[in-house]
């Protein structure tokens, strides 16, 4: 939970969506076709949910790693995209991120620690 919102996203093709929900939504919370809001969700979006690692929410923004390394950068509490950038580093992105320090911290398959 971040920005007073719940997250819930999916990484299953052919959309890969990410919904931020309201606190308190009950019932059909389902969106309209073509819409992105409604009085139960916040903001989605079709295009970057993560197949396996988590999203983390870390001060006043969500983060999604998809499988590739690719990581995309929301602003919690609006959906508006921030940036989007590939990790560098070896092997595929399935493991959880973590946020500690002011840091975010992304493990692929094939990092090693020095």
């Amino acid at each position: 939970m971040g920005g007073g919102l719940i997250f819930i996203a999916s990484g299953y093709r052919p959309i890969k969506p990410i919904f931020a929900v309201r606190p308190g939504a009950s019932g059909d919370i389902s969106l309209e076709k073509g819409k992105t809001t409604n009085d139960s969700v916040a903001w989605s979006t079709a295009k970057s949910g993560p197949y396996m690692p988590t999203p983390i929410v870390y001060g006043d923004h969500l983060y999604v790693c998809g499988n590739d390394g690719v990581v995309t950068c929301f602003e919690a509490k609006t959906g508006k995209q921030i940036y989007k950038e590939r990790l560098g580093g070896k092997g595929g992105y399935t493991a959880s991120p973590v946020a500690a320090d002011g840091r975010l911290y992304f493990t692929s398959a094939l990092s090693s620690l020095v």
